[in-house]
């Protein structure tokens, strides 16, 4: 059934899209090699960086062991409406082609629910 204010909606993902969207080259991973089923795509969406974090783990009282782990992650929200058959995996590659050195992300997870936005999280590749 129809919403009164699908148009309203749509008018405002384009207008976001417009403004903030930016080229992005999606390689599909298979075996940790590229898909022959599925060849790279070129799309338009929005990707937000987050801060890097460092963080430091350890073994409890135990301290049986210590890591550092160095993250920056991002999330990719692309138009369902202007994408309707993109798909991801974990690992898939995603690069941004319109920022400096084209920095590459792999696909952590993806988030199908929403009917507006495919909502992908996004790691260091």
């Amino acid at each position: 059934m129809s919403n009164p204010f699908d148009g309203l909606r749509d008018a405002v993902t384009a207008e976001v899209d417009l403004v903030f969207a930016e080229t992005l080259r999606i390689s599909f991973i298979k075996d940790g090699r590229s898909d022959p089923d599925r060849p790279d795509v070129e799309i338009s969406a929005v990707l937000r960086t987050h801060d890097q974090e460092s963080r430091s783990f350890s073994g409890g009282a135990s301290r049986d062991f210590q890591s550092e782990h160095a993250s920056g992650g991002a999330v990719l929200r692309i138009d369902r409406a202007k994408f309707p058959d993109l798909s991801f995996r974990k690992r898939d590659i995603v690069q941004a082609l319109d920022r400096p050195g084209a920095p590459k992300f792999s696909v952590l997870s993806v988030d199908s629910r929403n009917d507006v936005r495919l909502i992908v999280e996004l790691g260091e590749a």
